[in-house]
């Protein structure tokens, strides 16, 4: 039986009227910085400057807060110039821009708005010839920038359990020309072993201890550096609320090595923010720590 309140004129009525709503406070939205907006059977397009942007059309939401800092999008996007206006289409898996180094970067989905690379780099960066763990490496994006960073010299190890995003990944890192990066197909845990994992790509993929998913191989810490040959100097992690169980099991190497950290640090572990635990165990084995940059939460530790 259908809803009284889900089917007939009077549904379809508000349910258009909803959407009238949404089309012109967009449109609205659009005009104040100079851009035009339509939308259509397939998507959303932004017009600016001459040139296309496409979103999807379930993206609403997302296309309001992109057009509140299009200049900082719009930097991001890589425009086909062989259309009759140069046109960037986010509907599909397509090519975007890295802001630090100007490498390009193809994703399956819009790029996090939040300029995350900033808050990892912001207590230091790797240095030329370091060895630097990029743990939930996702398409490529830090890996790319840590690469240019330790350059011939160095070697940036990604980790990427999902296997959707590790194709990406590995092609990404390819289209770059980048030959001191070793993508693994794994994740980091407090042992080494094999755990549940929630992938089927995105951002979002994680361990999840317990799940009926597919299974990933994933690494200790200690673990990660012997196949690495070294301990490394630089380790960023967003590893989706695993990051406290990677470095609680792997606090005795960690008290032994010197290495900087920057993790992701705005997940939740049982209604407690990652980065209070966090900063809990790196105080444990003396380290200092820190935690900022509330437009990506971010934790650094490093050795006094």
């Amino acid at each position: 039986m259908n809803h009284p309140l889900k089917s007939g004129w009077p549904y379809s009525a508000a349910l258009r009227w909803g959407i009238t709503q949404v089309g012109r406070r967009l449109r609205d939205r659009a005009r104040a910085i100079g851009a035009e907006l339509a939308f259509s059977h397939d998507g959303i397009r932004v017009t600016v400057n001459g040139r296309d942007v496409w979103f999807p059309l379930g993206q609403a939401s997302l296309v309001w807060t992109i057009l509140g800092m299009f200049s900082d999008f719009e930097r991001r996007l890589v425009f086909d110039e062989g259309r009759p206006r140069p046109t960037a289409d986010c509907r599909a898996p397509t090519w975007y821009r890295i802001p630090a180094t100007g490498d390009r970067l193809r994703l399956p989905e819009l790029p996090e708005l939040a300029d995350f690379c900033s808050g990892y780099l912001l207590r230091g960066k790797p240095s030329e010839g370091e060895v630097v763990f990029d743990a939930g490496a996702y398409c490529g994006e830090m890996t790319i920038v840590f690469a240019r960073l330790v350059g011939g010299r160095g070697r940036v190890f990604a980790f990427e359990p999902d296997p959707a995003n590790a194709e990406f990944l590995e092609a990404n890192v390819a289209a770059a020309g980048l030959r001191n990066v070793v993508v693994l197909r794994r994740g980091l845990w407090r042992t080494s072993g094999r755990l549940a994992f929630h992938g089927g790509g995105g951002l979002g993929s994680h361990l999840e201890p317990g799940a009926s998913n597919a299974e990933v191989e994933v690494l200790g810490l200690e673990e990660a550096a012997e196949i690495a040959g070294t301990a490394p100097g630089f380790v960023k992690m967003d590893i989706e609320g695993a990051e406290v169980d990677t470095i609680e099991g792997s606090l005795e190497f960690i008290a032994r090595q010197s290495i900087r950290f920057a993790i992701a640090s705005y997940h939740l572990r049982e209604n407690r923010p990652t980065s209070s635990l966090l900063e809990e165990l790196f105080r444990r084995v003396g380290y200092q720590v820190e935690t900022g940059y509330p437009e990506h939460l971010t934790t650094w530790a490093w050795r006094g």
